[in-house]
């Protein structure tokens, strides 16, 4: 097991569970992400701890076809710690960023061979990135981000990348129904 001062053994988390919409406005799936409040460094310390809370967080997916996205690190990925999880209904979460990390896109890729669904969050199409984002199955943009969703916004032509790489697009960060219209005239596939 991997040892670090910042791990769940030492400090409290926070974790969030969200809805996620499809275009007809019904639901889609589940986004969950678990965080240490106040620090950037990794929650999933080992796979026990990874384990853990997964197993005691997760929501039951009893419906067939229903979702749930889980956020994880970088680091976490490449240690493998997604695999502690059954791939069934599971679409995991990496930031794009990532995908200029050595190793990190057959990481994915053996992911994604495994049966999981892959979702790659902050999607710029940024150059160096695009071995991980032809791997996703849902490329992320987050509407809180007045540079993605404001006057005069991107959000179009992010929607027209994510489809011409087979992907859906998903807007989070919506927190009124104009702003949720306006994603969906847009053609963005999945609300959060």
């Amino acid at each position: 097991a991997l040892e670090d001062e910042n791990c769940l053994e030492s400090a409290g988390f926070l974790m969030t569970r969200q809805p996620v919409f499809d275009r007809r406005l019904e639901p889609w799936g589940t986004a969950m992400r678990f965080a240490m409040p106040g620090n950037e460094s990794r929650i999933f310390c080992d796979e026990s701890s990874a384990n853990m809370l997964l197993e005691a967080y997760l929501p039951q997916r009893g419906e067939t076809g229903s979702r749930t996205l889980v956020g994880f690190p970088a680091e976490s990925v490449l240690q493998g710690i997604p695999q502690v999880l059954w791939p069934e209904g599971i679409v995991l979460e990496i930031e794009e960023s990532s995908g200029i990390r050595h190793g990190i896109v057959k990481a994915v890729a053996d992911l994604k061979a495994a049966g999981f669904g892959i979702a790659v969050s902050g999607f710029r199409n940024s150059p160096g990135c695009g071995g991980l984002n032809a791997l996703a199955d849902v490329l992320m943009v987050d509407c809180a981000d007045d540079e993605d969703c404001g006057p005069g916004n991107s959000l179009e032509g992010r929607v027209q990348e994510a489809h011409g790489l087979g992907a859906k697009l998903l807007v989070r960060g919506l927190t009124n129904w104009t702003a949720m219209l306006q994603a969906r005239s847009l053609n963005a596939d999945l609300f959060q």
